[in-house]
C-alpha cells in the first residue's frame, strides 16, 4: 500500500522548492512513489516517518547538491517534523 504526505507538508515542500526556483516533479506525494525528475533524484532527497501510519511526515530534506540556495524560505518552517536540513 501506498503511503500518502501529510498534504501541509506537500503543500510547504512544493513552496519551499518554487522559492529555490527549483521543480520538484509531478507527484504530490513526496514520501510515496518518489516519482522525482533525473536531475533532482540525483541533487536532492526527502525523508518520511510514517510511524505505521498511512500519512507520513517529511522528517528529512537533503539539498547538498543545489550550490546556489542561499536563502531558507519561510515556508520552511512549516515543515514542523523536520530534524534534518
Amino acid at each position: 500500500q501506498q503511503q500518502s504526505t501529510d498534504a501541509s507538508d506537500a503543500a510547504a515542500l512544493s513552496a519551499v522548492f518554487q522559492r529555490w526556483g527549483l521543480r520538484y516533479g509531478p507527484t504530490v506525494n513526496p514520501c510515496g512513489t518518489r516519482d522525482w525528475p533525473g536531475s533532482f533524484a540525483r541533487n536532492a532527497s526527502v525523508g518520511c516517518s510514517c510511524d505505521g501510519s498511512p500519512v507520513c511526515r517529511i522528517t528529512h530534506l537533503n539539498v547538498t547538491g543545489y550550490w546556489n540556495l542561499t536563502e531558507i524560505p519561510p515556508e520552511l518552517f512549516n515543515l514542523t517534523e523536520l530534524v534534518s536540513l
